[in-house]
């Protein structure tokens, strides 16, 4: 589980993490990238993005698809959690972390915090979950306003998202976690998650 999201650490030679790690979760089409990039900006912290790490690394997903009997959505593949892994080695995380899409099933959540229970360092976790109903992110698809989304694969990553999110206490026993408007415009919500966050 998440408990260990308290006890935070970087990989030798990492400068250590001193400030705080935010997690973004919500449906595909959800609006993630957009609150990352805002949040970016406003407090200078590093992003790792699910759909940055699946679509910079086509090869490691193509090498496992010959062994696996049914091929697995990439977001809930637990391929995500070495890749997870290697983008921390370049990151400078001296300011903390935002984390967009990741973890997004119970064994991605299980590896981070083993992870970060190994590399030990103390952290502040806040975790903000976008609430957006079906028929919103379906729009939102449809219309063509998330560009990272596959249509072709957006209804298995919806029903996989309802059905892991709905743990989410469970995934994050320790942190806190407030639930966003996620229908909002995003200077509108980025405002609400800001003024949690604070300075």
């Amino acid at each position: 589980m998440l408990s260990a999201l308290m006890a935070v650490g970087l990989a030798p030679g990492l400068a250590a993490a001193q400030g705080r790690i935010i997690v973004l979760i919500g449906p595909p089409a959800g609006g993630k990238a957009a609150q990352a990039a805002l949040l970016q900006k406003r407090y200078g912290l590093p992003v790792i993005s699910a759909d940055e790490l699946i679509q910079s690394n086509p090869q490691a997903f193509a090498k496992l698809k010959d062994f696996r009997v049914d091929d697995l959505e990439p977001h809930s593949d637990p391929i995500l959690n070495q890749l997870f892994r290697e983008k921390v080695k370049s990151l400078d995380l001296a300011k903390g972390l935002i984390l967009d899409g990741y973890p997004a099933t119970k064994g991605q959540a299980d590896y981070l915090a083993a992870f970060i229970k190994e590399l030990g360092l103390v952290q502040e976790v806040t975790v903000f979950q976008l609430e957006v109903p079906d028929d919103v992110v379906r729009q939102r698809v449809k219309q063509g306003k998330s560009p990272s989304v596959d249509p072709k694969t957006f209804e298995q990553q919806l029903k996989d998202y309802r059905r892991e999110m709905g743990f989410v206490q469970i995934y994050f026993p320790n942190a806190t976690i407030h639930q966003v408007d996620g229908t909002k415009k995003p200077a509108a919500i980025s405002k609400a998650i800001q003024s949690i966050l604070g300075k």
